[in-house]
């Protein structure tokens, strides 16, 4: 348990970076940021799979693919549901909706434990009891100082369950579903990039992004892998 909310807490923490660092990365859109944090999050999973050993995990998945085509409808839709999440974490800081998703991240821990209890019949334990206990008198307290959400907060406290029981479903809850997801999405993500306004020839005029833009991708496959994990 102890490695579990280490790992956890170190998650939170990287996703709390990655979310102050978007505001470094001017004159980037937050659909362009999107677009190179997939292009540059997915070759540094792969080397990370690759040297632990978790590679065999995006193998098995392709292998039952190539047995079933039609499954790639599913995880297309899979891919559709994190990478909305993925996108609005990027685009939220730059456009003025920070609090309210970081308002769907409060609420997040209490969608899922309402998530296990219908989906799969999960109950508490006391102690666990006690926490959601404690954790709904805090979403009260910030739902009362926000005055409600909006549709930014209501995509990441919908969305998520969504995603993890729709993958749970598929039997690819691990880093090999995980990494499939997000190839699927490097399609759109190249278009966003291409087609934004700044495009591929941003380091001719912020050569200083050359720097930046590649740590976005590192923090963002560190925060997702001890995630997972």
């Amino acid at each position: 348990m102890s490695k579990g909310i280490a790992l956890s807490v170190t998650a939170s923490v990287l996703f709390a970076v990655m979310y102050y660092y978007t505001s470094l990365l001017t004159p980037l859109s937050g659909v362009e940021i999107f677009g190179w944090r997939m292009l540059l999050t997915v070759p540094c999973m792969t080397v990370f799979m690759l040297v632990s050993g978790e590679w065999r995990r995006a193998v098995e998945i392709l292998k039952r693919l190539g047995g079933k085509p039609k499954l790639l409808a599913v995880l297309i839709v899979s891919a559709t549901l994190l990478g909305l999440q993925l996108w609005l974490f990027m685009w939220a800081p730059l456009n003025g909706y920070s609090l309210d998703v970081s308002l769907g991240y409060f609420l997040l821990p209490l969608s899922m434990v309402l998530t296990g209890r219908i989906a799969y019949g999960e109950r508490l334990s006391y102690l666990q009891k006690v926490a959601v206990f404690f954790a709904t008198l805090g979403v009260l307290n910030e739902l009362y100082q926000v005055g409600g959400f909006s549709w930014a907060t209501l995509l990441v406290v919908v969305g998520y369950p969504m995603y993890f029981v729709l993958r749970k479903w598929l039997k690819t809850d691990n880093l090999g579903g995980l990494w499939l997801d997000m190839t699927l999405m490097l399609p759109v993500a190249f278009w966003f990039v291409w087609g934004g306004e700044q495009g591929f020839g941003v380091f001719d005029q912020y050569p200083w992004l050359s720097l930046l833009i590649p740590v976005l991708g590192l923090i963002s496959a560190s925060a997702l892998v001890v995630y997972i994990i």
